[in-house]
């Protein structure tokens, strides 16, 4: 039971990931952002302005999708034979530089025959292959870097960063009137999640940029 259980979590681990890549690091967003089928896009850089979040930002928007995820992983009901029951949970993300690491403190009660025996899920934590650290350095680079530099994008900065980081990186124009510039950033690792990282910039000046895959 608890291999199954563990299993589930780290199913909604990803797929947090998966969320956070999507959406720029964000589950939730008051920001400037553009809606799609997925959920929607953040924009880093707009009117001369950069509105991106944080290592600390993203650790905590991932904690809160997973919070409001893992119950489903945790009714008995799933789990023939096994009646148990808890009081709460939370989750704890770390993020490094080729990982990330998640702890779900909850402690079960597991009711065996009339006994009651407690197993801590919170000594058990989950280790998913990532790059999350060197998209999100991407993302707030090349933001920054718009803002310092006349609405610039500095292709062979993000090239260089993506080398460094072994990341696949696509820039693509647009064509709004705003000047909209969408940014993919890909894992070329297929044991990596997210798979890929997504944000916008907004207002890029007169050939700030093209479309580019680098």
């Amino acid at each position: 039971m608890t291999e199954n259980i563990l299993d589930c979590f780290t199913d909604v681990y990803k797929n947090s990931l998966g969320v956070i890549g999507l959406q720029g690091g964000y589950y939730e967003r008051d920001g400037e952002k553009l809606f799609t089928e997925l959920g929607f896009v953040s924009y880093y850089y707009n009117k001369g302005e950069v509105d991106f979040p944080s290592n600390e930002d993203v650790l905590r928007e991932l904690g809160t999708i997973v919070d409001d995820s893992i119950g489903e992983c945790l009714n008995s009901s799933d789990y023939s034979g096994v009646d148990f029951s808890f009081d709460s949970y939370t989750t704890q993300v770390r993020l490094e530089d080729d990982n990330v690491k998640f702890i779900t403190f909850v402690v079960l009660d597991v009711n065996e025959g009339g006994s009651v025996r407690r197993i801590d899920l919170g000594e058990r934590s989950v280790i998913i292959e990532s790059s999350l650290y060197y998209m999100i350095v991407i993302g707030q680079f090349s933001a920054n870097y718009a803002l310092e530099n006349d609405e610039k994008i500095c292709l062979s900065c993000i090239e260089q960063l993506g080398k460094i980081s072994d990341l696949s990186v696509e820039i693509i124009d647009m064509e709004t009137d705003n000047n909209d510039f969408l940014f993919l950033v890909y894992t070329k690792n297929e044991n990596e999640y997210p798979k890929v990282f997504e944000f916008m910039h907004s207002n890029i000046g007169e050939g700030g940029g093209q479309s580019s895959r680098v």
